[in-house]
């Protein structure tokens, strides 16, 4: 079906349904041709989606543009929330082909905006997204308990002001929340001055990332990351192989989990670390211990300005010492995982404070944990 709309003053715009809720399914409809969806908040197939329902095997082809500032758009759907105990919302096998553009809010090639029991499985986006919070599969997740996106995989380019990410643009907290098996092979850019660039995605708190690949170049103002721009809270990075790298620190060759160029303030799989240095909140991270890559860290930056910063290292081998805040940051070794910066094997933590003085040299001294141990 081709469609035309134009409604600049209409918040629930879609080209098949605006509102989907308690338990109504749309099942294999195409939005198709040079078809174009201009309004206030709009999404591709669906408008919102409330309480529960199910989209599947769904087809966008239309442009997608919502007006409204802070607004939300999605090749999609514009946004999945209020889910109720017991139930949940699904988004499975859809495929996004046109571009998505929200001036100064949340857009994403599948739901721009979601939160808790909201799962997007088996989905592609191959349209450019451009909006303050961009990602492939989705924008913005706001505190997303029991979520999860699984399987997806990101074509398109990916464009913020704010946050950019392959697979999401930014999560905000939530717990038992998972991104699994996603691909992502899509430039990913967010350049301004306090902007986070991920692979994967452009901020992250509390979710565990797991067997996720990033193939795609990362270009972020202040902190990129070729999984994750700005790691916070609790969250949880596994089979993150960085592999063999090009000498260059702007360039990440070809490898088997992460690949593509990461420029900015960048880590190899990190950009920074901002988060408490308490042990129940730090984050973890497993890296290998062949990710070797030249010049280019596998952290870029913990602590940064006057936050703290606490990380566990699962296993593998931390490359290069990252840059420091204001705030010190602390780094503890499993028995399997070493740092090849400190002659240091595993078991062992780190206190890493900044120097005195204008050059910003960090010192690295072992020590106890802070918080509880």
């Amino acid at each position: 079906m081709d469609v035309a709309i134009n409604a600049p003053s209409n918040g629930n715009t879609a080209g098949i349904a605006g509102v989907l809720a308690n338990g109504a399914e749309i099942d294999g409809v195409s939005v198709t041709g040079d078809s174009s969806i201009i309004a206030e908040e709009a999404g591709g197939i669906v408008g919102r989606i409330i309480s529960s329902g199910t989209v599947s095997d769904c087809i966008n082809h239309a442009d997608v543009t919502s007006t409204r500032d802070n607004g939300k758009g999605g090749g999609i759907a514009m946004v999945a929330y209020y889910t109720v105990d017991g139930s949940s919302i699904q988004i499975t096998g859809c495929t996004n082909h046109g571009d998505v553009t929200v001036s100064t809010g949340s857009g994403a090639g599948i739901v721009g905006y979601v939160d808790d029991h909201v799962r997007v499985s088996g989905s592609t986006n191959n349209g450019t997204i451009t909006a303050k919070y961009a990602g492939g599969i989705i924008g913005y997740g706001s505190v997303p308990e029991d979520a999860a996106i699984e399987a997806c995989t990101n074509n398109g380019r990916i464009n913020a002001s704010t946050n950019a990410g392959g697979i999401a643009g930014i999560i905000t907290g939530g717990s038992d929340s998972t991104v699994r098996d996603c691909v992502n092979n899509g430039p990913v850019s967010a350049i301004t001055e306090t902007a986070s660039s991920g692979g994967v995605i452009g901020s992250l708190s509390y979710w565990t990332i797991e067997d996720c690949e990033n193939h795609g170049s990362v270009l972020g103002g202040r902190f990129a990351g070729g999984l994750v721009g700005e790691l916070g809270g609790k969250a949880v990075i596994k089979s993150s192989d960085g592999g063999d790298a090009d000498t260059s620190i702007s360039t990440i060759a070809e490898t088997s989990l992460v690949r593509g160029d990461v420029k900015g303030l960048s880590g190899h799989l990190i950009g920074a670390v901002r988060n408490s240095p308490d042990i129940e909140t730090r984050s973890e991270l497993q890296v290998m211990e062949d990710d070797e890559h030249g010049d280019l860290k596998t952290i870029g930056a913990m602590g940064p300005d006057t936050a703290w910063a606490g990380l566990h290292i699962i296993s593998g081998t931390l490359i290069g010492i990252p840059d420091i805040g204001q705030g010190p940051g602390q780094i503890e070794f499993a028995t399997e995982a070493s740092w090849d910066s400190m002659d240091a094997a595993g078991g062992k933590i780190y206190r890493l404070t900044r120097a005195s003085g204008d050059d910003y040299e960090v010192n690295v001294t072992e020590s106890e944990w802070y918080g509880n141990k």
